[in-house]
């Protein structure tokens, strides 16, 4: 199984639905399950929402699947 780390406060939005679209500029013939980690770096445009508490780094998040669509970019779609 794979796994892909955000920073925070993305892996916590992700976690609990309000976030469901992740892009990356590079391609992976990978399909299947995926873990969602939160990673220790947080966000610097975020700066506000890192300082909330219920925010946790290091852990893991959820498990995701990855569904490529057909555009420049591929995305992962939470579940």
């Amino acid at each position: 199984m794979k796994a892909l780390s955000l920073w925070e406060p993305w892996a916590s939005l992700m976690r609990c639905g309000a976030k469901t679209i992740e892009t990356r500029s590079w391609y992976t013939s990978y399909r299947g399950p995926l873990l969602i980690c939160g990673a220790k770096r947080w966000s610097d445009e975020q700066d506000a929402i890192l300082r909330m508490p219920e925010i946790q780094r290091g852990l893991l998040k959820r498990l995701a699947a990855y569904t490529p669509l057909r555009r420049k970019r591929d995305m992962l779609f939470g579940q």
